[in-house]
């Protein structure tokens, strides 16, 4: 196998860039074949002079190699060689070709080698209440397209999963959590600024999803609607008030900021 650099010049604007390949060669027939394993797509970044390494490391993984040398790769590379593999697998098992046949292998429990683990239990649960709430079609009806879906499903079951940064939930999405798994969507290959983007899209919709949700949470556990009218109001004590446990330093109406306050 090897990589293949391709330029190809986008039908719109006109613009020229490049798009990657893992190629592999195969004689078929007597003749000289070759057929992609895997699209690595335009924004495989790799060094021109790690890219041999990074093969030799993915068919070793696939067990067309064998482990008499130890490759050396990086905690990138190393993970980045993983999820390939952990790719072309999916691949060939969901295509039933006779390239996933070959690669059932007799195994030891010595032999065996982790490879990608990931957590799917929480990431489940919120997909199950994100089709409880009709919240996918919504996004659907509001003109999402599927990578658009894929990155807003990316970020909402973050903040329930492991809540945090566009930046964060990024590298969570591609090194802990089995959501891409889950809904059949490489995050591997999303970058980053697609999370940024989806966000801003979904606060344009904010006021139209806060009102679909309200609607269906009422809809599922039958909640009746109550309007609530409250005041509040603040007043002071001269002195510490130290019996008065409720009364705590603030921001007075009166400007007595030097007083406790309690707030009725």
């Amino acid at each position: 196998m090897y990589i293949r650099r391709t330029t190809t010049t986008g039908s719109k604007a006109k613009k020229t860039y490049y798009t990657y390949r893992l190629v592999e060669t195969e004689r078929v027939n007597g003749k000289v074949k070759q057929h992609t394993v895997l699209n690595l797509g335009r924004h495989f970044n790799v060094d021109k002079d790690n890219w041999k390494p990074l093969v030799s490391r993915i068919s070793q993984l696939l067990g067309l190699q064998g482990n008499l040398l130890s490759i050396g790769l990086g905690v990138e590379l190393e993970q980045m060689a993983q999820n390939y593999v952990a790719r072309i697998i999916h691949s060939c098992t969901s295509k039933n070709t006779s390239r996933a046949s070959s690669m059932h292998y007799s195994i030891t429990p010595d032999g065996m080698e982790f490879i990608r683990p990931r957590r799917v239990g929480i990431e489940h649960l919120a997909l199950h209440a994100v089709s409880q709430l009709g919240l996918d079609k919504k996004l659907k009806e509001l003109g999402f397209t599927q990578p658009q879906m894929a990155a807003a499903l990316g970020n909402i079951v973050a903040r329930v999963a492991s809540p945090a940064s566009e930046l964060a939930t990024h590298h969570w999405l591609q090194d802990t959590s089995g959501l891409g798994e889950l809904i059949d969507w490489h995050y591997e290959d999303m970058p980053l600024e697609h999370l940024y983007r989806i966000s801003d899209r979904l606060w344009k919709h904010k006021d139209v999803l806060e009102k679909h949700l309200y609607q269906q949470e009422r809809n599922l556990f039958g909640f009746e609607e109550t309007i609530t009218l409250y005041d509040l109001t603040n007043t002071f004590f001269e002195g510490t008030a130290a019996s008065n446990p409720k009364a705590q330093f603030g921001r007075s109406k009166e400007k007595r900021t030097d007083c406790p306050l309690v707030t009725l």
